[in-house]
């Protein structure tokens, strides 16, 4: 394959491509990095990426870069050629997980600006995205959390399910037999506690919660997500 000749000027960073590139110095000093464009929806952190140098100039005494993060000078007769290989990863299920929370409303303020003091309510929310390139198992998704010590369960008020804007997959959601609660200090296991859902119940510690079904692959910039919510009131 051809060589490819570069010039560029001290510091300046020139994208690589996937064919061999040569690079001459006649006698300027230049420092190269070599680098990668992506195109399209192509996601490079699903490759392992290799970086394999080599001088057609025999005495030359030039350190090769090994990786795209090493920076080379030439010297002058040197002329270096680098391949830069992508391989694909295997494909696996990768979850992101983000909760938060938001004041819905205050006995003070009720709505409008509302803050977290004693008997404020707020709504917590907990987001999954699937950002890995296949499905996750079906019904292996397992959200487990607990409730503040501050703040009371509202039984009274369901536990929700929102699938995201590239929907999720899994199976239609039942609070009634999806969601679990436990009263054991810190919210942990057994999740065997009946709330009382006529109001806020104090003795919920922690939910577990588990959709069915298979939540989808991503696919390019579509990633699946849902977000489940439930709320409870500052203490």
């Amino acid at each position: 394959m051809k060589p490819v000749q570069i010039h560029a000027a001290p510091g300046i960073r020139k994208p690589s491509t996937k064919k061999p590139g040569a690079i001459a110095c006649p006698g300027l000093v230049i420092t190269y990095s070599l680098d990668e464009l992506v195109a399209g929806t192509t996601e490079l952190s699903r490759y392992t990426r290799s970086l394999a140098c080599s001088n057609g100039y025999g005495g030359s005494t030039t350190i090769l870069p090994t990786a795209t993060t090493i920076a080379f000078t030439p010297k002058t007769g040197d002329v270096i050629t680098c391949v830069l290989t992508y391989t694909r990863t295997a494909a696996n299920a990768k979850l992101v997980i983000v909760k938060q929370s938001t004041i819905l409303s205050d006995s003070v303020n009720l709505g409008t600006n509302p803050k977290a003091i004693p008997g404020a309510i707020t709504r917590y929310a907990i987001s999954v995205t699937n950002t890995g390139d296949f499905p996750v198992d079906a019904s292996s998704i397992r959200i487990s959390d607990f409730l503040p010590p501050n703040a009371t369960y509202n039984a009274a008020s369901p536990v929700t399910f929102a699938n995201g804007p590239t929907p999720s997959g899994l199976s239609a959601f039942n609070p009634a037999t999806m969601v679990k609660f436990s009263n054991q200090p810190g919210g942990v296991a057994p999740y065997n506690y009946p709330p009382n859902t006529a109001g806020f119940d104090a003795a919920v510690s922690g939910l577990l919660i588990s959709p069915a079904g298979t939540m989808s692959a991503a696919t390019g910039t579509a990633k699946p997500s849902f977000t489940v919510t439930f709320q409870a009131r500052v203490d």
